[in-house]
């Protein structure tokens, strides 16, 4: 009599059509995915027979009728594509780190820091031996604290602040920075279209454009790109540094997620425009991409594909919006 095999693999493998389970290895740790663990699961897997059922933790992700039988041909395939994803992630995160956006403050690359969140914003630092500059810091109450606080983690201190640089001028973002202009002596470099509100609702400010800017501070060319849809302009900044193309976009909403629906559709704007604008930010290609409001802790590294991937996504929404 012919022997049966069945394997019952949880969410490892999660369904009859082979899809694996290893999209909690590209989130941070907190949502306890390891590439290395799935990576070593997968080799055992390749050294058992194949089995001649598979049955999996979500069997069915439609209403198709699929057969849990699975053929060797399958198999392997199935095997081979992971094993080959998690050696790529691994060996991502053993070279650039495994830089999660997570709320814990870190080192992205040397001189570029993340802070950490304050106000349910991601706070980024670029620091040279004497100075350093901020993106996007909100305007809430306890900022100075906050950036006292995390600056010490990094051997900063507060004074050494040369300029904030932000990507729009909506009052929220700006009430908060009166006390550390008044504490620092710290510029604003904003994009044009932004230079004249923020000096109506800073009067005080020292507001430099970008190009000024790099040329008084000495730093690195910021250049600025405009994202259009919003009422008024948001700016994306594009940035070399250490070798590796940065690209800032503040709180422009470019990765698709539900909440990225809701935010969408809370505020008024124009798909058709916004669609335009990310023609001018397709052709970055960054290393690391670094949002205000990074989406479950995302990491800050690109790889292959994955802007393409980000901007079709939420092209293929604004497609339909627009329609």
């Amino acid at each position: 009599m012919a022997i049966i095999t069945a394997l019952f693999s949880g969410d490892t493998i999660m369904t009859i059509t082979g899809d694996l389970g290893t999209y909690a290895t590209y989130l941070p740790p907190r949502y306890r995915g390891d590439a290395g663990d799935y990576l070593a699961t997968l080799r055992e897997l390749k050294k058992l027979s194949v089995p001649d059922f598979l049955l999996p933790g979500h069997p069915r992700t439609d209403q198709r009728k699929i057969s849990a039988r699975i053929t060797p041909q399958k198999w392997s395939s199935m095997l081979g594509e992971g094993i080959r994803q998690m050696e790529a992630l691994s060996n991502r995160y053993a070279t650039d780190g495994a830089d999660f956006l997570d709320g814990n403050p870190k080192q992205l690359i040397s001189g570029l820091h993340y802070l950490g969140d304050f106000s349910e914003t991601a706070i980024y630092c670029f620091s040279n031996q004497s100075s350093f500059i901020l993106f996007d810091v909100p305007g809430k109450p306890k900022l100075v604290d906050f950036l006292k606080q995390q600056l010490g983690k990094i051997k900063l201190d507060l004074s050494m602040l040369n300029a904030v640089v932000l990507t729009g001028a909506d009052p929220a973002s700006v009430r908060g920075l009166a006390p550390l202009i008044k504490k620092t002596g710290c510029q604003i470099i904003v994009a044009q279209s932004d230079r004249e509100e923020i000096r109506k609702l800073i009067p005080n400010a020292n507001v430099l454009l970008p190009k000024d800017a790099m040329k008084t501070f000495d730093w690195f060319p910021l250049q600025p790109i405009s994202v259009e849809g919003f009422g008024r302009t948001r700016t994306a900044y594009r940035i070399e540094w250490k070798g590796k193309r940065i690209l800032m976009t503040g709180r422009v909403p470019l990765k698709f997620t539900r909440e990225t629906v809701r935010e969408l559709g809370r505020i008024q704007f124009d798909p058709a425009k916004f669609m335009q604008s990310l023609s001018d930010l397709k052709q970055i290609q960054p290393d690391l991409w670094l949002p205000a409001r990074p989406v479950h802790g995302q990491n800050a590294n690109l790889y292959g594909s994955d802007w393409q991937d980000i901007l079709r996504q939420i092209r293929l929404y604004l497609g339909q919006r627009i329609r």
